[in-house]
């Protein structure tokens, strides 16, 4: 029988408006702070885990992933920053980094953007995918034994939670 992995896309949370100052340094508002925090605890409420919490390089996202980690009693330090969850190239890199993933993680978050957050779970669910929301997440069963079996049609919907 195959491990099952649970891969979890969170969108970052609310943001600064766009166009005060470069873009990787918008910060979550007081109100995208709340919802990352109620998303964090309803993820660890509902059962939720994470053995590995991977966020973009953009501070709402990190900031997000931040929540997560407090929520999991993860050392913040521990998040890994990867490029591949900032740049806007569709599902290619993002699906890159899934299959890289290393094997003894069965449960992974990845803290990003859309369009891509949306487009993978699409890409990745048996069936249809809802659209992720600001402070969203997407909780995916993986049927493959392995990350770098990770493909199209390859999972299912398990959870998914609004702000």
């Amino acid at each position: 029988m195959k491990a099952e992995r649970t891969l979890v896309l969170v969108r970052h949370a609310d943001a600064e408006p766009a166009g005060g100052g470069p873009d990787l340094e918008r910060s979550l508002t007081p109100h995208g702070q709340q919802q990352a925090r109620r998303v964090a605890e309803n993820w660890i409420n509902s059962g939720g885990e994470a053995a590995l919490l991977i966020s973009s390089p953009a501070r709402r996202a990190l900031q997000t992933a931040e929540f997560f980690a407090r929520a999991l009693q993860i050392s913040g330090d521990e998040i890994r920053i990867e490029q591949a969850l900032y740049w806007d190239d569709g599902t290619r890199s993002q699906l890159a980094l899934i299959r890289d993933l290393p094997e003894s993680g069965s449960s992974v978050c990845l803290f990003g953007h859309n369009p891509a957050f949306t487009e993978l779970g699409a890409l990745l669910s048996a069936g249809p995918s809802p659209s992720l929301p600001k402070g969203g997440l997407l909780a995916l069963r993986l049927a493959a034994g392995r990350w770098t079996e990770t493909g199209p049609g390859c999972a299912r919907i398990v959870t998914f939670f609004r702000p």
